[in-house]
């Protein structure tokens, strides 16, 4: 039995390489072959499962990608992963047409399981806790006083 083929939609170099590393066990996960515009990417390949990173500066280009994407006669399924959780999940899917949302920045385990929940039919709502950074970890328990 094949692997779901899953597309990587991420800016930020560093986000999309450490994603695709962790779903490589789970899923056939790739990112863009060249640098051309997603939506051509993604229709180009006909992949069956698209995830799209809403990183910096990238929020409203993701949710017209995913938009867009609803258009096609046949579209993918479209996870978007949020790594500042700056959406309502539900309102994610139901207005931008996404079949999952994560909001806040997973570790591998948690990836898995949110792409694992998005293709097998699932529509995977995940909220992350925030992990605390290294100044926060110096400062202690402190740090989040103010």
């Amino acid at each position: 039995m094949s692997r779901p083929r899953v597309l990587v939609l991420e800016a930020e170099l560093g986000l999309r390489l450490r994603w695709i590393a962790a779903l490589s066990d789970a899923v056939d996960a790739r990112g863009p072959a060249d640098a051309g515009p997603p939506l051509r990417e993604v229709r180009r390949d006909r992949v069956p499962w698209a995830l799209l990173g809403l990183g910096r500066g990238q929020l409203a280009d993701g949710l017209q990608l995913c938009r867009q994407l609803r258009t096609d006669r046949e579209p993918p399924g479209v996870g978007l992963i949020d790594p500042w959780d700056r959406l309502d999940g539900d309102a994610a899917l139901r207005l931008h047409g996404a079949q999952g949302y994560l909001g806040g920045d997973p570790d591998p385990a948690q990836l898995r399981a949110f792409v694992s929940a998005l293709v097998g039919g699932e529509q995977p709502l995940v909220r992350v806790p925030a992990r605390r950074g290294l100044l926060a970890r110096l400062l202690g328990p402190a740090a989040g006083k103010t």
